[in-house]
């Protein structure tokens, strides 16, 4: 009963955990909608916008310093809470 209980906790923890995580992923995403639409997004898979992030910070400034202190795993929650609202 006491190791049901232990997993139960745990699970409880981890998803909590994981609704957290979305909810700081769609913060900090706000920066991104100042300037993008989600639907700009739509039909991309988060491996297509990692891509085009990647691309666009080589070669705008404004991009490049829109992104510069975010951390590349910010980045990666960032580009798929858009993914995952613009493909519902």
């Amino acid at each position: 009963m006491k190791h049901l209980l232990l997993v139960i906790t745990a699970f409880g923890l981890v998803a909590f955990q994981g609704i957290c995580w979305a909810g700081d992923a769609a913060e900090k995403a706000e920066a991104c909608i100042e300037c993008h639409d989600v639907e700009e997004f739509e039909g991309m898979s988060a491996d297509e916008v990692a891509a085009a992030t990647e691309e666009a910070n080589a070669n705008s400034k404004k991009m490049a310093k829109a992104t510069a202190d975010i951390s590349p795993e910010d980045l990666k929650a960032i580009i798929d809470y858009l993914v995952a609202e613009a493909n519902p």
